[in-house]
């Protein structure tokens, strides 16, 4: 009994260490969750950021070139251009057109050349050079040209587009510069096509206009335009030889595809790309669906995510700290885990050693029943006029000496050991004592009358059957053990002095038989 609360308090120290272990393995998942929700919010942030700042850049080349075509049509509108359109084969007429073209001309930002021409791309005024008489475009260019403006000229008509048709970037013929050139259709009142005005500008002015806006924290990103109807590079930061080539990337191609065929129609959208020997990326693409044209702005993803990959950093660390206090736990828990042992087998083993003594002290070593120490104070706690008597018997093992000279002690230790077996097995209820060497009693407390005097006697007469069985001894013969038994039943004088009582009654009966037990009730 003095080894269980040691016991319990080993239970509590190792539940308490577990707890702290579960604790910081919960902080632990709980630091790795933060860091994953704080760097996913965190990139989200970063991308929504990159692509708001594309959707500004898509407004300004927007409203840059929504510029130029404004003015396109101002100029489209003056009444020399008028007038000249439908007098083509007047000089005078010409040379005031030519006037009107080159005071134009410096109103216009990025302005690489604004001019006339008849239908049939004849240039008849420009505002770089006077009296021009050179084709612009040949045969099937020419073609293509008449068809985008009259398709233009119809849009405008039926409200649907600006009436200005764009034929994207190519190389100046004069200036030798990749321009943008821009159109608009001269048409009578009945609707007959008279003449074209153009302007071209310079694609590089665009560019430079990105470049100049810097972004805080996107200082190094660069920026491409597309034309997705004929898959071209508008001009492109990175190669600048790229302007008015064919894009041949597969996935720029795959891009320009599915928004002119409608596949996609997403206004913005980010992604993250890859370059051999160069790194990661993260751009923001901006469809601009009035031009068909796609605006990219693209950086180094450790430029965009810079913030990202602090934080990783310092929940990383974070993390890292607490997982190096939850092994220092773990190892300090597991030396005071070994102390906390050592001082509980002490315990133990002093425990053990206090049980053994008591054990020592008041049973029987060999039959491990009470001796007679053990009776003597079991008696001595029984309260005298029990209105609950009891019932003591006592069995004696006749010419117990004889049977260690002719059987050996081992047999003797064996009938012992039987005989204590045998009895406790029949009074399980009853307390079973060694009060000599060949002297056992058993002493049991009646409760309302059970058990009756009768079935007491009866139960030690099985047990004499029992005890007084033939015992075949291997190599020595067979032993007919003999018993001298007693029962009394007392309720008052319960002291040491009903061992003397049933001695006398053992002694003067002899030897038990079975169906003959000696009973003697006492009780007052």
């Amino acid at each position: 009994m003095a080894q269980l609360p040691k016991k319990k308090k080993g239970l509590s120290f190792n539940f308490l260490n577990r707890f702290m272990v579960i604790q910081f393995i919960l902080m632990l998942i709980l630091s790795l969750f933060i860091t994953y929700k704080v760097n996913t919010h965190t990139k989200e942030n970063a991308t929504a950021q990159l692509s708001a700042i594309a959707n500004e850049r898509a407004l300004i080349v927007d409203e840059f070139v929504d510029n130029a075509e404004s003015k396109l049509r101002i100029f489209s509108t003056e009444p020399e251009i008028i007038n000249m359109m439908q007098n083509m084969s007047d000089k005078n007429i010409q040379i005031a057109a030519q006037k009107c073209t080159e005071r134009l001309a410096p109103e216009i930002t990025g302005l690489e050349g604004l001019y006339t021409m008849n239908w049939n791309s004849k240039v008849l005024t420009h505002s770089l050079i006077s009296g021009v008489d050179d084709v612009t475009h040949e045969q099937d260019a020419l073609a293509e040209l008449q068809a985008g403006v009259m398709e233009q000229h119809n849009k405008e008509l039926n409200k649907e587009g600006s009436g200005v048709y764009n034929e994207g970037i190519s190389v100046s013929p004069v200036t030798g510069h990749k321009v943008m050139y821009l159109y608009r259709g001269m048409f009578s009142d009945n609707g007959k096509p008279l003449g074209i005005v153009g302007l071209a500008l310079n694609a590089d002015v665009i560019m430079n206009k990105l470049s100049a806006i810097k972004a805080p924290g996107l200082e190094n990103s660069t920026y491409t335009m597309m034309d997705i109807v004929r898959a071209a590079y508008i001009f492109d930061q990175d190669d600048p030889n790229n302007a008015g080539k064919p894009v041949v990337l597969p996935d720029l191609v795959r891009t320009c595809e599915e928004y002119r065929n409608g596949i996609n129609t997403d206004i913005s959208t980010t992604y993250e790309y890859a370059l051999p020997h160069m790194g990661s990326f993260v751009g923001a693409s901006v469809w601009l669906p009035d031009r068909n044209w796609i605006l990219m702005m693209n950086d180094r993803s450790s430029e965009v995510y810079k913030l990202v990959y602090a934080m990783r950093w310092f929940l990383g660390i974070f993390s890292a700290l607490i997982l190096a206090l939850m092994i220092v736990f773990t190892f300090l828990n597991k030396k005071q885990e070994q102390v906390n042992m050592k001082l509980v087998q002490s315990v133990e083993r002093m425990n053990q050693a206090k049980h053994s003594l008591n054990a020592a002290m008041f049973n029987d070593v060999l039959t491990e029943v009470g001796n007679r120490v053990k009776l003597t104070i079991s008696l001595s706690d029984v309260t005298d006029g029990q209105t609950n008597p009891y019932y003591f018997a006592m069995f004696n093992i006749m010419d117990f000496s004889s049977i260690n000279t002719a059987f050996g002690s081992d047999t003797g230790d064996e009938v012992l050991v039987r005989t204590a077996k045998a009895i406790q097995d029949a009074f399980p209820n009853g307390s079973v004592y060694r009060t000599g060497s060949d002297e056992f009693v058993v002493m049991i407390r009646s409760e309302n009358g059970s058990p009756r005097s009768d079935t007491m006697v009866s139960d030690v007469d099985n047990v004499l059957r029992t005890l007084t069985a033939p015992q075949n001894i291997e190599g020595v013969g067979t032993l007919y053990p003999k018993y001298k038994v007693s029962v009394i039943k007392k309720n008052t004088g319960i002291d040491p002095s009903v061992i003397t009582i049933l001695k006398e009654m053992t002694n003067a009966r002899g030897e038990a038989m079975v169906g003959m037990i000696d009973f003697s009730d006492l009780t007052e």
